[in-house]
């Protein structure tokens, strides 16, 4: 892998990278159960990232979730407790969030709540939307924070036209909770929408779908 930030050859406990949900950090619990949650040959931990090529991104692709393309994927926590499916689940293609209102909680720990500072802005689930039998909630998995990603769009898009400005909503929760909007091209940009501002929209945005967005100068806002 090109730049892979960690000298283990592996991304965690699945083939593909957005199958990944792992129940501890490491991604390889001890086959034994000897040391449960022991990581070993260095392991992975939360905060740690990859930075793929297409073609990587590609073979790392469980395409009957959806394909991913180059750009960086960080290893983060999705905070326990949130019930999978509906509207309150993690969702692919929603916009996740840095918690740090939980105490004591694991510093790369993401939470799909809206946060209202939008630097706290972590990235985009690549995964599956979870189900309630399902949840992601509590598991090890990899967003995106840079590069060309699949986005959820709200379910009426400001502007259904390509190459426009791509925004997060901010709508909070319910069924547009954590997705992306899209600026109309005469749109004045103001220092609120500035900070809000995603990326370009590579796909000409749609009522509810999920389309290729560029992400720009998101994966800046953590180290």
């Amino acid at each position: 892998m090109s730049n892979y930030l960690k000298s283990g050859d592996f991304i965690g406990g699945a083939a593909f990278l957005n199958d990944v949900a792992d129940s501890v950090a490491s991604g390889q619990p001890d086959a034994l159960g000897v040391l449960p949650g022991t990581a070993y040959g260095g392991g992975l931990t939360t905060g740690d990232y990859l930075r793929l090529t297409d073609a990587e991104a590609l073979a790392l692709s469980d395409t009957a979730v959806g394909t991913l393309y180059g750009g960086i994927y960080r290893r983060v926590l999705f905070k326990s407790g949130i019930a999978g499916g509906s509207t309150t689940g993690f969702k692919r293609g929603s916009i996740v969030f840095w918690d740090l209102v939980t105490s004591g909680a694991d510093p790369y720990q993401v939470t799909n709540v809206e946060a209202t500072d939008p630097q706290l802005i972590a990235g985009v689930v690549i995964n599956k939307t979870d189900t309630l039998t399902a949840a992601l909630s509590g598991k090890y998995c990899w967003i995106q924070v840079a590069g060309l990603v699949i986005g959820q769009y709200r379910a009426t898009v400001t502007a259904a036209t390509q190459f426009v400005d791509v925004i997060w909503a901010k709508l909070g929760a319910g069924a547009d909770n954590g997705t992306f909007d899209s600026l109309a091209l005469a749109t004045a940009i103001t220092g609120t929408l500035l900070t809000a501002y995603m990326g370009i929209a590579v796909d000409a945005p749609a009522n509810g779908g999920l389309k290729k967005i560029q992400l720009v100068g998101l994966s800046d806002r953590r180290i």
